[in-house]
């Protein structure tokens, strides 16, 4: 993958841009490319590529151009269709001076314009400039693996792989939306094309921006979708054909993997002891010619240690793994500085052990890298959709909040154990109505809502009351509602959690820091394809996660290693040690620190950290829910503060105590 940036004049008068302002915006993005810069600079238009070559480095510079020299592209990413794309192409009359995909853009512009995007089976974000018809086009894969930030600020359209290649022109002021933070507080990440700066936005997934001159002096700006809804399927579940569907997901799953492995470097894979990494590296190392090398991160504490499990992997298939051992500290230590690579605050610490390992990775002269995300989200290997299978009594078609007597009484006595008062129930029943009724993720949101803004100050909460995250996610409610709750679940998991979380901060933002890509087996398009049209049960089967999946990782490894139980790899907030905070932790939950940002009202973290000092002194099981509702409320304000200090106030950490 690569850094692609770029500006279009919209105010018709053919502005050539700052080439010093291009050069910063491309310097912005190096560590996305540090092998090569490429610019196409015209009237009104500027492209800007940092590239890092993986595929034929010789012959792959962007931006790349058509025969006709009349479309230009920069382009980030990969096409895993790659070679049948380029033979059609070929027998069109089209010739290809390289062997890289993004060759491939401009032509695929001339033949399909805005229905190309279609015919990818991949990971991109690219931006296509027309010079016929004075047209700038960028899209973006329908996970989201690729990201691709656009503004608009002073008749500029500004577009970068990354903020800061927006914030680099000078033109944006940086100002926080309050409605971000609220979008945050609901999902704990930001899964829409809202971002936490004022005029910035992300291009949501699986979708393009067309720009287009409509007179002399005006331009018209339009988002479309290209991703249609999928086809769940409601049909009897059968094991009669258990066997052929097994063999059919192993050949789609083998032939992923297969094509991941392209490209003119070394792969490696991140490794740890669940079925979904393990699956596929074992299919990636029969595959190569030599061993396949993995990482995986060791953390003697909790939920991050993931070396024994992986040992077992890595000598059953003779793996060349390498355990990056790391201590609670170094994690600690390095969260400031992942809230400045994601650019937003990150509520998993565990993001930082990652960031850790990528650079160990690109450390080892290791350029791309298979990860098993994305599984969870197809095959439903969530616990809360077994919490939500439990509850099904609650399953009515048109269930209503304000009918569901006992679903309150259960809701508001587990709230009392929290230390949490009761839910604003006429917003939740408008997350279920936008979201096509109740599922486990709804629960899990409003959860996440009464603990991550239990600390905010009235004038705040006040500012965002009118403001329903789940509006800007964009999800078909029609649709939705006409889905089992099980697909309902895996809908919202991938239009949620996916962009939001796992495939940004934990993803293509941390990995790409450092120069290495992430390529995700599990996302190919004809794999999400077939899962889709799975009945669910061959997904949860009974209360047994990710089914069928296991039963063709039973092919590969051991079958203790195929049904091992779902491992969530979380950082525990005892990291941020709360109820003794010192160096940024003190410093960012400090009076003064919080009366700047006002965002926070002092007094109620006051009263918390004095609470969790009581709590820790008590060793019973009676106190942990409340005391995990104080440590995630806490952990909100922490990851906010820390972006606001890093981004609005541009505090360098390395001046806190």
């Amino acid at each position: 993958m690569c850094g692609i940036g770029g500006l279009l004049d919209l105010s018709g008068h053919g502005r050539i841009p700052d080439i010093a302002m291009l050069k910063n915006m491309a310097n912005a993005m190096f560590h996305r490319g540090p092998d090569e810069d490429g610019f196409f600079i015209d009237k009104g238009i500027a492209l800007i590529s940092r590239r890092l070559n993986i595929m034929d480095p010789q012959n792959g510079k962007q931006p790349v151009v058509s025969n006709d020299k009349n479309i230009y592209a920069v382009y980030n990413g990969e096409i895993f269709n790659y070679q049948n794309i380029r033979n059609s192409l070929n027998s069109k009359g089209v010739k290809f001076f390289s062997e890289c995909d993004s060759e491939l853009i401009p032509h695929l512009w001339l033949e399909f314009k805005t229905k190309m995007w279609e015919q990818i089976n991949g990971q991109f974000a690219t931006a296509v400039w027309d010079s016929r018809l004075n047209v700038l086009s960028l899209a973006r894969d329908q996970f989201g693996i690729t990201p691709l930030f656009y503004g608009v600020i002073d008749k500029w359209l500004v577009f970068g792989s990354e903020i800061r290649v927006l914030l680099a022109t000078g033109l944006f002021p940086i100002q926080q939306d309050p409605k971000a933070i609220s979008q945050y507080t609901t999902f704990f990440c930001l899964p829409s094309s809202r971002t936490m700066f004022q005029g910035i936005k992300s291009l949501s997934p699986g979708s393009y921006l067309l720009i287009k001159q409509t007179s002399s002096s005006s331009f018209e700006l339009k988002e479309v979708r290209f991703i249609n809804n999928k086809a769940y399927p409601e049909n009897k579940f059968t094991r009669n054909i258990e066997s052929k569907l097994v063999e059919e997901l192993n050949t789609i799953l083998l032939e992923s993997v297969r094509k991941r492995l392209m490209g003119d470097c070394d792969v490696g894979a991140f490794l740890s002891g669940g079925v979904d990494s393990s699956v596929l590296v074992a299919m990636a190392n029969m595959l190569m010619d030599k061993p396949l090398r993995t990482y995986t991160i060791s953390i003697n504490h909790g939920g991050l240690n993931e070396a024994g499990l992986a040992a077992e992997t890595i000598k059953k298939l003779g793996l060349n793994g390498s355990i990056l051992n790391l201590s609670q500290i170094e994690v600690m230590d390095a969260y400031p500085d992942l809230v400045r690579v994601a650019e937003a605050p990150v509520f998993d610490l565990s993001c930082a052990a990652v960031m850790l390992q990528a650079r160990r990775v690109s450390d080892d002269g290791i350029r791309v890298m298979l990860a098993g995300e994305g599984a969870d989200e197809l095959f439903g290997g969530y616990p809360w959709h077994k919490i939500s299978k439990f509850s099904s009594f609650l399953n009515q078609p048109n269930f209503n909040i304000e009918q569901g007597i006992v679903y309150r009484m259960l809701i508001e006595t587990g709230l009392r154990t929290c230390g949490l008062g009761k839910p604003d129930y006429q917003r939740f029943q408008r997350m279920l109505d936008l979201s096509g009724g109740l599922t486990g993720w709804s629960q899990v949101h409003g959860f996440i809502i009464l603990c991550m803004q239990q600390f905010m100050c009235a004038d705040f909460l006040s500012s965002i009351s009118d403001y329903e995250p789940y509006e800007d996610i964009g999800l078909n409610s029609s649709w939705l509602k006409g889905l089992s709750r099980f697909n309902r679940e895996l809908e919202i998991s991938q239009r949620v959690q996916l962009p939001g979380l796992l495939l940004s901060s934990k993803g293509d933002r941390v990995n790409m820091n450092s120069s290495v890509e992430a390529r995700y087996p599990f996302l190919d398009s004809n794999l999400v394809d077939f899962v889709s049209m799975l009945h669910e049960d061959y997904k949860l089967n009974g209360y047994v996660g990710k089914y069928l999946l296991r039963k063709v990782a039973e092919k590969w490894l051991p079958k203790a290693t195929a049904w091992r139980r779902k491992a969530m790899f979380r950082a525990s907030f005892e990291s941020f040690s709360f109820s003794k905070p010192s160096g940024y932790v003190a410093f960012l939950l400090s009076k003064e620190c919080i009366d700047k940002t006002k965002i926070f009202d002092y007094s109620k973290i006051s009263k918390a950290l004095q609470d969790l000092r009581k709590l820790d002194s008590i060793q019973m099981q009676r106190v942990m829910p409340r005391k995990r509702c104080i440590e995630i409320g806490l952990a909100s304000v922490l990851s906010i503060q820390c972006w606001y200090y890093t981004f609005i106030l541009k505090s360098g950490f390395s001046a806190i105590p």
